[in-house]
């Protein structure tokens, strides 16, 4: 579906597997994602290690700082992430922007629109043993420093009335 004019009917919140929606789709990108990754590794972003059997064990070591910790894989209408990036504040905080491809398009197919959100997390060892990322119920912080990073951007970005991040790249 192409995207012209008007407005599309975009999900405000993620669909996970158990249903919540508690994770706010708190940006919208068009274009490129290699262009968006680049830009954002000039901010000091990096691309996310995540989860698998390599390194599942740094689960287990609750005295794993949280820049060492893998992150968990989230779905969004049954699609894996098409980009997960990190930015660490310092050893205990770090920022998380994950971004879906839609089925949507602007102006032309070779311009998707992706969905996703910035997040912030912080380490749970709740479990005991196990120690994982925790992403933060208030999302205000990490859209806020995202925003900061966006200043230097070559795109065309604003917030919208909803307090979506919306990203255009020519």
């Amino acid at each position: 579906m192409a995207w012209r004019s008007g407005q599309l009917d975009i999900p405000t919140h993620r669909h996970d597997i158990r249903g919540e929606g508690n994770h706010p789709l708190n940006l919208q990108y068009a274009g490129d994602l290699r262009i968006l990754q680049q830009q954002l590794q000039r901010q000091g972003w990096q691309s996310a290690e995540m989860l698998d059997w390599s390194n599942a064990l740094k689960l287990l070591s609750p005295s794993t700082p949280l820049t060492g910790l893998p992150l968990l894989p989230h779905v969004h209408d049954a699609r894996h992430e098409a980009l997960v990036m990190t930015k660490n504040l310092n050893t205990d905080r770090r920022l998380v922007m994950r971004l879906w491809k839609t089925d949507v398009s602007i102006d032309s197919p070779d311009k998707p629109l992706y969905v996703g959100n910035v997040s912030s997390q912080q380490v749970d060892n709740s479990f005991g043993i196990l120690v994982v990322p925790r992403t933060e119920t208030d999302f205000q912080l990490a859209r806020t420093r995202f925003l900061q990073d966006q200043k230097s951007f070559d795109a065309i970005s604003h917030l919208s009335t909803a307090g979506t991040i919306l990203l255009f790249v020519d």
